[in-house]
């Protein structure tokens, strides 16, 4: 992993960052690792202390990711927050 993927998955779990620049740094993991990408979404997704705005903004990311890549399991999504993922849901494609 380089200095600049290191950056930006520190800048995805950083809740004191500002929803736009989270969701470009997912952006750009995604088109070089989508899977850590998928991984990071989910893991935010979870997060139950995230602003309600957050989790639309990554349940959104997760299905344009998973829309592209590959589906995410049952398993993998058990414990993330409703409104995560009504928001993962309704961007599926």
């Amino acid at each position: 992993m380089g200095d600049q993927e290191a950056e930006q998955i520190a800048m995805i779990l950083d809740p004191s960052v500002d929803d736009s620049g989270r969701i470009a740094a997912l952006e750009q993991i995604s088109q070089v690792d989508p899977e850590m990408a998928l991984q990071l979404a989910i893991r935010v997704s979870e997060d139950q202390e995230e602003g309600r705005d957050t989790l639309i903004a990554f349940g959104r990311e997760l299905a344009r990711i998973a829309s592209s890549y590959r589906w995410v399991t049952e398993f993998e999504i058990r414990n993330m927050s409703e409104v995560a993922f009504n928001s993962y849901c309704e961007n599926l494609r």
